[in-house]
């Protein structure tokens, strides 16, 4: 399989951790897999993984090991050169922007992330799709070059919900149906705790509990179910909960990704909060009055659900819910998300970490006629001089060598020296493969992503000979500014901050 065409996704489920990422994930690389990419997951072995689900979808799943994340990124490094993959994805909160840069530097690939909770990453692009997303909270914490999309425009929203919400066939209005759907794991047995709630509605009910197949409490609920006041259906890894969004009044759900399929079909909710990482979500809904927001399961209250199921079975509450939860443009940016991974993937370069194995073509280069004509000595290296340089170069951590490989092939260096002062220095060089294709600029950019947590340098700065007016336009183009040009000088230099 061509080299383009093959992604693999880090993520997990558990008891513990939940579903949420891995459910996501699952939305994406169907997406992905119809723009003609194959999907390869990384999976912990984890108690109630969800490995088998993901097989059943269509996708590969590899388990790894991992002791710690610098043991487990030289893994993922190893199966993505392994695998010739053009892309990683992450959805994962215990790994940092320390691991995703490892990755690169040994790899060269792109990487996605998934993020919530604005964190800081050194990736090509970067996703959250959650309704309170505000992309200018990411200005700092991502590479300049990263392409970052946040809000529910581009929300992963499954094939499922787009049938369900666009065709028009009637739903049963017989009983009031109330969805209880509180995470695939919901670790804490909070459905238990709402189901005693509801006991006190004295009206009949249909509850319709949605549990996942690593759920630990399924049997005790199920016994809960059978000796209800109402009529209780529990339903285990359902594979159409757009049909059941549809058929409900009202749904009580966590503040996670379900509260966003719940608003793309209009159905009003009661919220709670089941993580730390889930209050800005409630708070938005809340403000927005979008649906009614129970807080934290760990302080719910029978008295909390009740006043909820009140409010929501009146009919003036209900229909403005109905009518503000319907919110336009859900999801409808996926598709510029695809193109940008597409683009990102057809991309010719890429960079990572230089090692000994690359002298002989580092030597070639810099002999190059005109890389020499553009240096500040065009004296011929010799092969001595050279490895005596590159080995300082190597063991510096003062200083950062990356190799530009096109098609698994050498293009070019990028250099970086001083990374501990104020002002670090940048240096390229490309081979004649690359040369006149306004590569440079966006190899320059990619370069300056990879250097954040190695650096105190608060800008770097590149000299460059004042004749050499096509790498001045490729460092402008990157942006960096002239901050020195006297015409006494037989060069001028360019910085950036960062």
């Amino acid at each position: 399989m061509e080299e383009a065409k093959r992604i693999l996704i880090r993520a997990d489920a558990s008891e513990t951790i939940g579903t949420g990422h891995i459910m996501r994930c699952l939305v994406l690389a169907g997406k992905l897999k119809k723009h003609g990419y194959e999907l390869l997951f990384l999976t912990r072995s984890l108690r109630g993984n969800l490995d088998q689900k993901i097989k059943d979808s269509g996708f590969g799943c590899l388990s790894i090991a991992s002791v710690d994340r610098a043991e487990e990124s030289r893994a993922v490094s190893k199966l993505l050169k392994e695998y010739a993959a053009a892309l990683l994805v992450i959805d994962h909160y215990e790994i940092d922007r320390a691991y995703e840069e490892q990755v690169k530097m040994e790899t060269g690939v792109p990487i996605m992330v998934f993020d919530d909770t604005y964190e800081s990453h050194a990736c090509d692009i970067l996703l959250n799709q959650n309704i309170h997303a505000d992309l200018s909270r990411y200005n700092g914490l991502i590479p300049q070059s990263c392409q970052a999309f946040c809000g529910l425009s581009y929300a992963l929203i499954r094939e499922e919900f787009y049938q369900a919400k666009n065709n028009g066939q009637a739903v049963d209005t017989s009983a009031y149906t109330v969805l209880v759907t509180l995470g695939g794991a919901d670790a804490d047995n909070v459905t238990l705790q709402v189901l005693k709630a509801l006991e006190g509605v004295a009206d009949p009910l249909h509850l319709q509990v949605v549990l996942g197949a690593v759920n630990p409490h399924i049997d005790s609920i199920r016994a809960y179910a059978e000796a209800s006041n109402h009529r209780v259906e529990v339903i285990v890894d359902t594979s159409d909960m757009a049909g059941l969004m549809k058929g409900a009044d009202m749904a009580i759900t966590a503040a996670g990704s379900t509260t966003i399929e719940a608003l793309y079909m209009g159905l009003p909710s009661l919220v709670v909060i089941l993580a730390a990482n889930q209050e800005p979500i409630a708070n938005f809904l809340r403000e927005k009055n979008l649906a009614v927001v129970l807080g934290d399961a760990g302080n719910l209250t029978k008295e909390a659900v009740m006043d909820g199921m009140e409010q929501l079975r009146r009919k003036d509450r209900h229909d403005a819910l109905c009518k503000t939860a319907r919110l336009p443009g859900i999801g409808e940016g996926m598709e510029s998300l695809m193109a940008s991974i597409d683009s990102l993937l057809t991309r010719p370069a890429r960079l990572l970490a230089a090692t000994w194995a690359d002298r002989d073509d580092l030597l070639t280069l810099a002999n190059d006629k005109t890389v020499r004509n553009n240096s500040f000595s065009q004296d011929t290296i010799t092969l001595d001089r050279h490895e005596a340089w590159l080995k300082s170069v190597l063991e510096d951590p003062n200083r950062l060598l990356l190799v530009v490989k096109e098609s698994g092939r050498f293009g070019g260096q990028v250099r970086f020296d001083d990374l501990n002062e104020e002002t670090a220095v940048i240096s390229i060089a490309l081979n004649q493969s690359l040369r006149g294709r306004s590569l440079a600029p966006s190899i320059i950019r990619d370069a300056l992503g990879m250097i954040p947590a190695r650096t105190t340098a608060k800008r770097v700065a590149a000299k460059i000979k004042r004749e050499n007016s096509a790498s001045r336009r490729s460092f402008e183009k990157a942006g960096f500014i002239v901050a020195k040009d006297d015409p006494q000088e037989n060069f001028i230099t360019m910085e950036k901050e960062i």
